[in-house]
């Protein structure tokens, strides 16, 4: 769900009442002026994403992008049963025509995974952790991998970046300043440098976006 003028676009989701869950791929809009819904598109006609839940999305100047999700999907072996699976593709959904067009995968891409934080800023998306559920055909086993690691998405390039946090100089510049002095200064060098790095913790930027 991502904020658009004044409207508030919603993609997929699910439903779960513990005897039927649902998945969705369908595409809403909420008009802030007098707070009513509506449906977009036309999924018979064209392109558009699979069902999903757990997937995020960042809106760039026209453009909605989404990214990533999960869902279940029938046993090849057996059609009673499902298994789920976790998803790395991009869709960019253009907000004023409201059509879809699938991003080529390209860069340093995350895996696939679903429930990750994902934040706008800057002509950039970045997004953080998640999860992916790793199961066995028939759903037998199954084991989740939790995510830690932060990438970049280049709204306009449509490119992925592994990004990687970084001091600021101040603080780089201390901590050089700090291995220079001999051991018995240690204490009153590291009392000196505190101070600085803390100062600038709050303006490190990011390696490789």
């Amino acid at each position: 769900m991502a904020v658009y003028k004044n409207k508030v676009v919603l993609f997929g989701g699910y439903f779960d009442n513990g005897k039927d869950v649902r998945y969705y791929n369908d595409l809403w809009e909420l008009d802030l002026a007098d707070f009513k819904w509506a449906p977009l598109g036309n999924m018979t006609a064209g392109l558009w994403p699979s069902p999903r839940s757990g997937c995020q999305v960042s809106v760039h100047t026209d453009t909605m992008f989404v990214f990533g999700g999960y869902s279940k999907a029938r046993d090849l072996d057996d059609p009673d049963l499902e298994h789920g699976k976790a998803m790395d593709d991009v869709w960019a959904l253009d907000l004023i025509k409201h059509k879809w067009e699938r991003v080529k995968r390209a860069g340093m891409a995350p895996g696939p995974r679903s429930s990750f934080s994902l934040v706008s800023f800057r002509g950039r998306a970045f997004l953080f952790g998640g999860a992916s559920d790793n199961e066995t055909q028939g759903g037998a086993d199954m084991s989740s991998d939790f995510h830690n690691d932060l990438f970049t998405f280049s709204c306009e390039k449509r490119r992925w970046f592994a990004a990687e946090l970084r001091p600021p100089p101040r603080a780089k510049a201390d901590a050089e300043v700090s291995s220079a002095v001999p051991d018995e200064g240690a204490s009153q060098a590291a009392s000196a440098s505190s101070p600085g790095s803390l100062e600038g913790g709050g303006e490190g930027g990011l390696k490789g976006t």
